[in-house]
């Protein structure tokens, strides 16, 4: 999930100069049995991600709703602190609200892109879920076709 979320990013990694990182509060883990099945797995915590990184969200299943808006600030986190030329697009990661050396306005003309990075790992962990699955049964199946080879033999 990790992996994907890093292969979907849109503008340069940030390397936290910008608040929480996403990436840290991504996770999969085992859910208890008397929750689910015993080897149930959850994938991506949402109360932990709407409490540390709540753009989350935003970012999983995209948002046009700023589209028109206009902003007065900064982008920044590249080269220099300076308006991005239209060949940068995308290149500056950070943007600060109100004034700064190099503040100007800009309309938000594009809608943030769905990035499904949740959605697209799914399918990668239950292929590796199966996988350590299969493998766990098959001892179990080895183990025990060995208790029952022994109990036969006895008079």
């Amino acid at each position: 999930m990790k992996r994907s979320e890093r292969d979907t990013r849109v503008r340069p990694d940030t390397h936290g100069e910008g608040g929480p990182r996403l990436e840290d509060y991504l996770e999969a883990k085992p859910v208890g049995p008397q929750d689910l099945m015993p080897g149930s797995v959850g994938v991506a915590n949402w109360e932990l991600l709407d409490a540390e990184v709540p753009w989350w969200i935003t970012n999983e299943i995209g948002n046009s709703t700023n589209v028109g808006r206009v902003l007065w600030g900064t982008f920044y986190g590249s080269e220099s602190a300076a308006a991005p030329a239209e060949e940068l697009r995308r290149e500056h990661p950070l943007f600060a609200p109100g004034p700064g050396p190099a503040s100007g306005t800009g309309m938000i003309e594009n809608p943030i892109p769905a990035r499904r990075f949740i959605a697209k790992a799914v399918p990668k962990i239950t292929a590796f879920w199966r996988s350590e699955f299969n493998t766990l049964i098959s001892r179990y199946d080895a183990e025990f076709q060995r208790i029952i080879s022994g109990l036969a033999v006895r008079p």
